[in-house]
């Protein structure tokens, strides 16, 4: 799940977990992002991505843009991403796993 989304020091991820968005990456390198209201309705936005261990860095190929994440953190309870000067997405994210419900 996508628990914070930061720009310039400020979170703009809703604080209801129902509201939030969500991020699946699968072992065959395919990754999905949904907001979680839509799930089970509509398909959500599908891609392909890539780890870059070496270089500590996160790739994800949508059909019209790619997003490029320096990754920052990684612990038992979050993955901290930070975007590239190169990527289309500018905004930092911190990944937690999904919560039960």
């Amino acid at each position: 799940m996508i628990d914070e989304v930061i720009t310039k020091g400020k979170n703009y991820a809703p604080i209801e977990n129902t509201d939030k968005d969500i991020m699946v990456f699968y072992d065959s390198g395919v990754c999905m992002f949904q907001p979680m209201k839509s799930l089970g309705d509509v398909t959500g936005k599908k891609g392909e991505y890539s780890i870059y261990s070496d270089e500590g860095s996160l790739s994800i190929f949508f059909k019209n843009e790619r997003w490029d994440f320096k990754i920052k953190g990684v612990s038992d309870t979050r993955i901290e991403l930070v975007p590239l000067k190169k990527s289309a997405f500018k905004y930092a994210l911190v990944l937690i796993p999904f919560p039960e419900i």
